[in-house]
């Protein structure tokens, strides 16, 4: 979940049940082979979260390449570089983002110009 928007209110496969019982499953015997190779408890819970995060974000991923019809990503070993039509959606994205503080402003600077109030129905 990310900013109030989960993958599961976009119909993404991402089923938080299945999730839990994996790691309620795998994640003491992770964590204690994670802990046998960096002997820190720390470091050891935030590989051990990082690597179940990946693989919630790499299902994800699939799903919206799978909505969309299109790969946005080249997968070689370690290395992930954007296909075109992951170009072209990250630009969208970028544009899209890089318009919302100026929105943000816009109303902003625009409500202190403008006083009144707003009730919720």
């Amino acid at each position: 979940m990310c900013g109030g928007l989960s993958a599961e209110g976009r119909g993404w496969p991402i089923d938080r049940q299945m999730l839990a019982r994996l790691y309620e499953r795998y994640s003491r015997e992770l964590y204690l082979y994670i802990y046998s190779m960096c002997r820190s408890p720390e470091m050891a819970e935030d590989i051990l979260q990082e690597t179940f995060l990946k693989a919630l974000l790499s299902r994800a991923v699939a799903a919206l390449e799978a909505e969309l019809g299109v790969r946005l990503f080249e997968r070689a070993g370690r290395t992930v570089t954007l296909t075109p039509y992951g170009e072209v959606f990250y630009a969208a994205l970028s544009q899209s983002s890089q318009s919302f503080p100026q929105s943000f402003m816009a109303s902003s600077t625009l409500s202190k110009a403008i006083p009144f109030s707003v009730r919720e129905y």
